[in-house]
């Protein structure tokens, strides 16, 4: 694929997950048909809670916070310097970090309530909307897939880090602190700002061999 493929499809991805974003933000500010599906999935997760699929979705949810989100990318990027590949650490370091501050600053935009339930398992503070755990995983996971596209970890890359961002996600709608509109939209932000940064940063200089 060349240069100018590349660019056609970040285009595309920048595009789509505008729009997706731009559809979910308007549903959740007119409190739309969305919404009744929102509070009706989470609802029944709710309902159907059991301990034995609680507990590994906790740690999953609580491994990827902020602070573990930024540990990760920290450990990216000192890994990348250390193998002299210094645009790769300002990629990632911009890209998941910038990521992340601009998924706060959406947050404080729509400023939309968290879900509540009789019995919470977690009771975080901010808003809801978009989801900053769906964002982060979105970000760290989709950096290593493009730091790693041309190397033979690729495929694992993709597969694992695909699998990782929904579990993060379902988890977080499974443990009644975010809507499912909102991990949609966290993913669809996340996978913009990516597309975003590899465009205006041209990638890094090399890839993994």
């Amino acid at each position: 694929m060349n240069k100018d493929e590349d660019r056609v499809r970040l285009f595309c991805v920048i595009a789509a997950g505008s729009c997706l974003f731009a559809f979910l933000a308007w549903q959740v500010q007119s409190a739309g048909a969305l919404f009744a599906l929102d509070q009706s999935i989470s609802g029944w997760l709710q309902a159907h809670r059991t301990p034995w699929f609680t507990q590994p979705l906790l740690v999953v949810t609580h491994w990827h916070s902020t602070p573990g989100i930024l540990a990760m990318t920290l450990l990216i990027a000192a890994i990348a310097g250390y193998c002299k590949r210094w645009r790769d650490a300002a990629f990632a370091v911009t890209t998941i970090g910038g990521g992340m501050l601009l998924n706060l600053l959406l947050k404080q935009v729509f400023a939309r309530s968290r879900p509540v339930f009789d019995a919470p398992l977690i009771t975080p503070d901010g808003f809801s909307f978009p989801s900053g755990h769906a964002a982060g995983s979105m970000l760290l996971y989709g950096t290593l897939m493009l730091l790693l596209a041309g190397s033979r970890w690729r495929n694992l890359a993709v597969w694992l880090g695909t699998a990782l961002v929904l579990v993060v996600a379902s988890s977080r709608v499974y443990l009644g602190v975010h809507y499912l509109s909102d991990v949609v939209a966290g993913i669809a932000g996340a996978l913009v700002w990516i597309s975003v940064c590899w465009l205006t940063m041209g990638g890094p200089l090399k890839r993994v061999a």
